[in-house]
């Protein structure tokens, strides 16, 4: 019997980060339904609580794999064009409901974060490639 480790912490309501040895991800969405973005990919989750009755939904690849195109899903606009991997079905920036604006702020927030955690990253990677 092999071991292994998960863990889930509730950043805000509706948004959790979830620790694995598999790695980071994070999870939006409610009981029944939630969008979940890490290192294998993005996947929709659905599900009808409380019968056992649910479907998770490949929306991107894992990066570095490639993407085949289904033909069942629908063209989707992504967040911007240089996110490889990010589908969307509206912008952020679209969204106008009063009662999503929570969802929206994190939504944008966490896009900025990545960006600048990506960059970070370069740069710790070039550090270590090249030392001074």
């Amino acid at each position: 019997m092999a071991w292994s480790y998960r863990k889930r912490i509730k950043i805000i309501p509706g948004v959790h980060l979830n620790i694995s040895r598999k790695g980071i991800s994070t999870t939006i969405g409610v009981r029944g339904a939630s969008l979940n973005i890490g290192p294998n990919g993005t996947y929709l989750n659905t599900s009808i609580p409380g019968l056992g009755i649910y479907n998770r939904q490949r929306l991107s690849p894992a990066p570095g794999q490639s993407h085949r195109p289904e033909s069942h899903v629908p063209d989707v606009a992504t967040l911007e064009p240089e996110d490889r991997g990010n589908i969307f079905s509206v912008a952020p920036n679209d969204v106008t409901s009063n009662d999503m604006q929570g969802i929206k702020d994190t939504i944008i927030s966490a896009h900025r974060q990545k960006k600048e955690l990506t960059q970070d990253l370069a740069k710790v990677q070039s550090a270590l490639l090249y030392p001074a």
